[in-house]
């Protein structure tokens, strides 16, 4: 048994090892692990299963049968469609080596994944949740330095951990990681600048060069940033909040101001504009409650019909009242005047 574990160990790691590489190229980290972890998966099922040791003989039938599988299993539409898009990454770059003729994903069709538009947190509620921390410790003004700085300019968690203290300008911030590691720097609100700064003092020197670290002085993980988030988050009365919530929430509310959403799509890295779009929908949202909350023409109380009936009643007779040389009111020399 562990001579065949071993053999398709190897078998895998033939398969993955150039295209990894490739994958690592133009994907961020985050995404080069799930999609290997959803190839491995699938390549360990069709080695057992089927006893296949070349890729040009797995078929379309192979590749349905192994998702019906996940699904049965309990797997979501959008963990069945990450599969998807694993596997054809995988077998387009085989095909484009010349190492099989015909795409096996090529007809496979993924389950509709439903729009879930994030929740956002109220601006009362997110400066509830970065007043929080303790600010008489150095801990505390961590904690509210990062809380500061992640809804100031919609940073993701691998953006928060990868910073250094040079990267925080006075009005700007230069962010040097993301989905697709480029740089980009983004503005930073005052608030946020006078709360890192006041936990840089607070700190003082340390033989690391990150921006955020442990009581320790060791580096942050992402494990790290949630359980703050989620701590204060607690404390605050706010539930079901995660880190990227902070982003969340800059981008709609920047929108709800009147930022102009190119603008946005700047802050918040995004290649494609379609991206920053879910947030002016969340936007639009409380734009319509707030215009039916404020419009003064919305939600005037119901005409009584009995009043209707009288207006145009006291109408047709002041219309057909005649003066004193029996002129009705619209043939008058005064009426004709006021309104020519």
């Amino acid at each position: 048994m562990e001579l065949q574990d071993t053999k398709t160990t190897i078998w895998i790691s033939q398969q993955v090892t150039s295209w990894l590489q490739d994958l690592k190229r133009e994907k961020s980290k985050s995404t080069c692990e799930n999609y290997l972890r959803g190839v491995t998966k699938f390549l360990t099922w069709i080695h057992a299963n089927n006893s296949l040791r070349k890729l040009k003989t797995i078929k379309q039938r192979h590749i349905g049968e192994y998702i019906n599988l996940r699904i049965k299993k309990g797997a979501k539409p959008a963990t069945v469609g990450l599969l998807i898009n694993s596997l054809r990454h995988f077998f387009k770059w085989h095909k484009k080596q010349g190492n099989i003729e015909h795409m096996p994903t090529d007809d496979v069709i993924g389950p509709k994944i439903a729009e879930h538009l994030p929740k956002v947190p109220t601006v009362a509620q997110m400066a509830k949740i970065v007043a929080q921390p303790d600010i008489s410790t150095v801990e505390g003004l961590r904690d509210r330095a990062m809380l500061e700085l992640m809804y100031s300019s919609g940073l993701r968690v691998s953006e928060v951990i990868t910073l250094i203290y040079t990267d925080v300008g006075e009005k700007g911030l230069q962010v040097r990681a993301g989905k697709t590691s480029r740089c980009r720097t983004v503005p930073l609100t005052t608030e946020a600048h006078k709360w890192v700064k006041m936990y840089l003092e607070a700190r003082g020197s340390m033989y690391t060069n990150k921006l955020f670290v442990t009581a320790a002085g060791r580096k942050f993980h992402r494990g790290t940033v949630w359980k703050i988030v989620k701590r204060h988050a607690h404390f605050a009365g706010v539930c079901n909040l995660s880190p990227h919530s902070f982003r969340h929430a800059c981008a709609t509310h920047l929108l709800e101001a009147g930022a102009d959403i190119s603008m946005v799509q700047a802050v918040l890295g995004h290649v494609c504009i379609t991206s920053t779009q879910r947030y002016a929908h969340l936007s639009t949202r409380s734009i319509e409650n707030l215009f039916g909350k404020f419009h003064p023409r919305n939600n005037l109380p119901d005409i009584d019909e009995e009043e209707i009936d009288d207006a145009e009643t006291c109408h047709n007779d002041q219309s057909n009242a005649t003066d004193d040389q029996g002129r009705t009111r619209e043939s008058s020399p005064a009426y004709c005047e006021a309104n020519s």
